[in-house]
């Protein structure tokens, strides 16, 4: 588990689950099934097939 705060939020982070909160920006990516990322222009879906290759996948947990 790790907790980043960042100077325009915060991401949370339980094993592969990540939950990211910036300002007018929420992002949560669970493993094996995608993406789901809102603000206020969209809501944005995106499947684990293609989320996979997402920064936050590379990540290497402490």
């Amino acid at each position: 588990m790790w907790i980043k705060l960042e100077r325009w939020g915060i991401e949370v982070g339980i094993s592969g689950l990540i939950v990211r909160l910036v300002v007018n920006d929420v992002f949560i990516r669970i493993p094996l099934v995608g993406v789901v990322a809102w603000n206020p222009h969209a809501l944005c879906f995106d499947r684990w097939k293609d989320a996979k290759h997402d920064r936050a996948h590379k990540l290497q947990m402490p």
